[in-house]
């Protein structure tokens, strides 16, 4: 098969595999970070959820967050007091993420990769996306209550270069 044929046949099976890819990589998350969802407050947590608690977007000592502040609120007013929902939601954004890992490094290597290999494209890719995912450099931003912030960036900034590159 020719690379051409391979990315026709991805486009043809685009939205099988993106929701594969999502549901794949939100799975792994989970896998690896479920020991800290029910994991208590830590660190700067404390801090954030007396923000939250008194319903301020502002006054606290450190940066102005206001969509996750305003998220942590919501959280709040439906679940309680209860880091849960929120490290679910982190585990879901970093699934989200690792797929638009995929997809940034599936455009990149089909453009400026020269290797030849007709499957080596989306094979790469898959294996970028699965380092990516298993780094233990992400252990912060989901175990901690009060990161919500650090992973909305980096999600919408790897969105903005997929988007960038299409």
């Amino acid at each position: 098969m020719s690379a051409n044929e391979i990315e026709n046949i991805y486009n043809k099976r685009n939205k099988f595999y993106d929701l594969f890819l999502f549901v794949f990589f939100t799975l792994l998350s989970l896998l690896l970070y479920y020991p800290c969802i029910n994991n208590f407050f830590v660190l700067d947590d404390l801090t954030r959820l007396v923000v939250i608690i008194k319903g301020s977007l502002g006054g606290e000592a450190f940066h102005y967050t206001p969509v996750p502040l305003v998220i942590y609120r919501i959280s709040y007013l439906v679940f309680g007091i209860d880091p849960v929902p929120i490290r679910i939601l982190h585990i879901l954004i970093n699934g989200v993420f690792c797929f638009y890992v995929f997809k940034v490094s599936y455009r990149l290597f089909y453009r400026f990769g020269n290797d030849g290999a007709a499957g080596g494209v989306l094979i790469k890719s898959f294996l970028v996306s699965c380092l990516f995912s298993i780094s233990y450099f992400h252990v912060e931003s989901i175990a901690y209550f009060n990161s919500l912030h650090e992973l909305l960036y980096s999600l919408f900034f790897i969105q903005g270069i997929y988007y960038y590159i299409s």
